[in-house]
């Protein structure tokens, strides 16, 4: 079990696949508690139950099935996806739940809910749910059963989808669409919006309640034929029919034929509403005036009823003139030809359609749908916070702040200088933040997410996702078996949780550091320190002079040109350097013996360890423990530190007599109980077996092989042994300063 705490900061909380506990505490936070097939398999032996407190400040939630959902103080948000269609029978199963004035419930599943102010519920569409919110602002999505939903004077959207439902709203202004099935809807009082596909079978029955009452009734979206409605009453809630093309008063004669469009199939003007003169229909030449008070009446509760505003097959200019609904929210679509659509100052949907279109949103919060490289989004400043959803490649104008990628194909989105969100779709894209503080998120497959300029937030998906960082507060968020993901860095970065690699950019000084995981790190032109962490990581760090350091686990380390250093921690820990790549160093904790193109050699720690150099010129160091020190081949100089050191020779070509390839000890301490290993040379060629050597002290060589003597010149100590017999020296090592040695001062 995993627990994430927030702090009083607005965070960005995301849950793991095992349960969690997740805190919110202040701020205005945004919490995901990771939905998951274990949550969600209704017969599933061991399902994952997560807990989420929001904690205070205004919070948005994001929950799943059997969790434990807390609000806290604030105006918090949830969110739950109470369906699921997955490959276990009975998955998706229908849900019961009630909320009281506290927003407190627990659903039939086991969800339980706690403090929230408003809701997002998308329903189960197996069975029939049956769902009451209270009071608590709601928006509800009902599934393919017979639904029975109600909410409370809270101003609220319900959506039925397929089934017969039952739908009750009571107080406030809300929106409702009851779906494909036969609904019946009671509005309640408010200023309600009901929204009727007439193009299905059957009869919707449609119950206003007091206040102005919207209905709209759409037959297609932008078909090429006319949109005809009928009104079969006068009485303001009895409810409305289709009625072939004919839209009649309350006594049932003929009142009016509205045909919007002309003998080229265009619809050329404006839907337009003024006090006195009711609504016009400008179509062509043609123009046709009628007051809605005329076809309206009986209770004269100011009810007015409302086609969703659509095109035809032609070049359409959509445009909506206040005073008309002023402030209200409009559906627009254009259908095919190269289409203009205004809008007026409601949260406004416009939708282009086939061709090159123009939509002009105007205030409120305006969703545009882009599909064609020949539309155009126009917004002015301050307009609200609009979004685009687009299926095609697309870069936002400079005042829309959100894009969302849509379809399967693969595309990419660009951002501008406000700060945006960036939703990729299921398909590899390239999503870019430009200026501003950015929210990129990936919509799934293996993605570009770049932040730009500002503090983003970039959140990945399935698939293998890069990511560029050029700011040092930008966030890079991965969940677990999510890819092979790779950061691309221009700043110091240190990888979170569920990336593995990193790569950094440009020429500056930069510093990397890994994760838990097997990481991947690769450096730049500059002097990099890369830092692996945990797990068996791969260093790469290119030009520079670089410090490369594993971390526990087994690495390999390649430093690139420049004199480079390496930190060693671990056995199965490799250096790697080619010939000509500098001055390089290993700083070990552990016994270490030196690849090929390593040249220095520095032991740290107080464990007693060894140090074995290769065939070129070495400096070595021991710590503070009693050290195995092995020179090998080249003209080594050798450094025992403190401690008893043993320096080992293991061939005469370990330490030449020829002053280009003697080693040298600069430390030698006799009082240490420093010691020279020469058991693993052959004292007497001549001989079979292996014999050992007879120190002679200072005396000259008689002539007699494997004899050992010291010889004193300079202030140095020089040891010389003879294997041959020859009288002549085969091998020396000095040692610095003047040192008394005696039998015990060798192992031979």
């Amino acid at each position: 079990m995993a627990t994430i705490n927030g702090d009083n900061g607005d965070n960005v909380l995301t849950g793991t696949e095992d349960e969690d506990i997740i805190n919110g505490r202040g701020g205005n936070d945004t919490i995901d508690s990771v939905d998951r097939p274990a949550n969600i398999f209704a017969g599933s032996i061991n399902p994952v139950r997560d807990e989420v407190r929001a904690g205070n400040g205004d919070d948005t939630v994001t929950g799943g099935k059997l969790d434990r959902l807390v609000g806290g103080e604030g105006n918090d948000f949830l969110s739950v996806n109470f369906n699921f269609n997955g490959p276990v029978v009975g998955s998706a199963t229908p849900i019961t739940l009630k909320l009281d004035e506290n927003g407190t419930g627990r659903a039939s599943d086991g969800t339980v809910i706690y403090g929230f102010e408003s809701v997002n519920f998308n329903l189960s569409d197996t069975g029939d749910n049956v769902v009451d919110t209270g009071n608590v602002r709601a928006q509800l999505t009902g599934g393919n059963g017979n639904d029975t939903l109600t909410t409370g004077s809270a101003d609220d959207v319900v959506y039925g989808s397929g089934g017969n439902n039952v739908i009750s709203t009571g107080g406030g202004n809300d929106t409702i669409g009851g779906g494909s099935g036969i609904d019946t809807v009671f509005g309640g009082d408010g200023d309600d919006t009901f929204g009727v596909n007439i193009a299905t079978d059957g009869s919707d029955q449609v119950n206003l309640g007091d206040g102005n009452d919207t209905v709209r009734l759409d037959r297609a979206d932008g078909g090429a034929g006319n949109v005809r409605l009928t009104f079969t009453s006068a009485e303001v809630g009895n409810g409305n029919t289709n009625d072939a093309g004919s839209l009649t008063n309350q006594d049932g004669g003929l009142a009016v034929r509205v045909q919007a469009e002309d003998a080229d199939g265009n619809l050329t003007g404006p839907i337009s509403r003024y006090d006195d003169e009711g609504i016009t229909f400008v179509a062509g030449t043609q123009g046709i005036t009628f007051d809605v008070r005329d076809l309206v009446s009986g209770t004269q509760r100011g009810n007015t009823f409302e086609g969703v505003v659509l095109g035809t097959s032609g070049d359409d200019a959509l445009t909506f003139f206040p005073p008309f609904r002023a402030g209200q929210d409009f559906y627009y679509n254009a259908g095919q030809g190269n289409d203009t659509i205004t809008a007026g100052t409601g949260n406004d949907f416009l939708v282009g359609g086939a061709g090159s279109d123009t939509m002009i949103g105007g205030l409120g919060n305006d969703s545009y749908v882009v599909d064609s490289l020949g539309d155009t989004v126009v917004e002015g400043v301050d307009e609200g916070t609009d979004t685009v959803l687009s299926s095609i490649t697309y870069t936002l104008p400079d005042t829309v702040e959100n894009l969302v990628l849509t379809g399967t194909g693969t595309i990419d989105g660009t951002g501008n200088a406000l700060d945006n969100s960036i939703t990729g779709n299921i398909a590899d894209n390239r999503l870019a933040g430009q200026e501003g503080n950015d929210l990129l998120i990936d919509g799934g497959g293996n993605d570009l997410l770049i932040g730009g300029a500002g503090d983003d937030v970039m959140i990945g998906g399935a698939g293998d996702d890069m990511y560029f960082v050029g700011a040092a507060g930008d966030q890079v968020t991965e969940g677990v078996n999510e890819g092979n993901d790779t950061v691309r860095s221009a700043v110091d970065y240190a990888l979170g949780a569920n990336v593995e690699n990193v790569v950094l950019l440009g020429s500056d000084g930069t510093n990397a550091t890994g994760n838990e995981g097997d990481n991947s790190l690769v450096g730049n032109s500059g002097d990099n320190r890369l830092d692996g962490g945990a797990g068996a990581d791969r260093l790469n760090a290119g030009d520079g002079d670089d410090v490369l350091a594993g971390g526990t686990g087994a690495d390999v380390m390649r430093g690139g040109n420049g004199d480079d250093t390496y930190v060693v921690d671990d056995a199965g820990d490799q250096a790697i350097e080619q010939p000509g790549q500098g001055f390089d160093t290993v700083r070990s904790s552990v016994s270490y013996t030196m690849e090929t193109n390593i040249e220095k050699l520095v032991l740290y720690g107080t464990d007693d360890l060894t140090a074995d150099g290769n065939a070129g010129r070495n400096q070595i160091y021991g710590n503070a423990g009693d050290n195995a020190i092995y020179g090998d081949d080249g003209r080594d100089l050798l450094f025992g530190r403190d401690g008893a050191d043993t320096f080992v020779f293991k061939a005469v070509t370990d330490s030449d007599v020829l002053v280009s390839g003697r080693d040298i000890i600069k430390d030698f301490d006799v009082a240490e109980g420093d010691r020279i290993d020469l058991s693993g040379i052959d004292a007497n060629l001549g001989q079979a077996g292996d014999q050992g050597f007879q120190f002679v002290g200072t005396d000259s060589f008689s002539g007699q092989a494997g004899e050992l003597r010291t010889k004193f010149g300079g202030g140095n100590t020089l040891i010389q042994g003879d294997t041959n017999g020859d009288g002549a020296a085969d091998f020396a090592v000095l040692l610095q300063g003047h040192q008394t040695l005696d039998n015990g001062s060798f192992v031979v």
